[in-house]
């Protein structure tokens, strides 16, 4: 082999891409009510895990949200039990 065409491929170097002359830039367009974008929601801690029984979802949600329970439900059907980690 030469030394010249050492560092070279063998295969012929493709032609450099260009933009066709028929093609036109593409503008992004205004979508209405874009301007109010949505809440960015910042967590200062990590959020709570809380594991119920399905006939307690509702109490639980009541009590962690302050509203009160109502009167059918029993004072300790709204407490959450845990499931081990």
């Amino acid at each position: 082999m030469n030394s010249s065409m050492a560092g070279r491929s063998r295969c012929s170097r493709p032609a450099p891409l260009t933009v066709s002359k028929n093609s036109s830039k593409i503008k992004k367009t205004a979508v209405p009510n874009q301007g109010r974008s949505s809440p960015v929601i910042v967590y200062l801690k990590s959020p709570d895990i809380i594991h119920v029984k399905p006939e307690d979802f509702m109490g639980t949600v009541q009590r962690l949200t302050g509203k009160a329970a109502s009167s059918s439900s029993s004072p300790t059907s709204c407490v959450p039990y845990m499931v081990g980690s």
